[in-house]
């Protein structure tokens, strides 16, 4: 599992800050817990796809700093 680099915890704060929201708020608009946000950020889980999607259309982050390049690659060719 890729480890989050700090800077993608830091812009994910940075968004909720400037909605005046909080990590539970966005929890619920991605429909997971809070704990599994919390551990997104940290870097000891790993989104789903749809979840990482979701992610990045709501905070502007790309998908691949939340799940890693290599992540996006196995996906694509699993799917194959």
């Amino acid at each position: 599992m890729p480890k989050q680099s700090q800077p993608v915890k830091r812009r994910v704060r940075v968004y909720l800050a400037q909605r005046d929201m909080t990590q539970q708020d966005l929890a619920i608009k991605l429909r997971i817990t809070s704990g599994h946000l919390s551990g997104i950020l940290a870097g000891k889980e790993t989104p789903s796809l749809t979840v990482a999607v979701a992610l990045q259309e709501l905070t502007g982050i790309p998908v691949r700093d939340f799940i890693g390049k290599d992540k996006i690659h196995e996906s694509v060719v699993e799917s194959r």
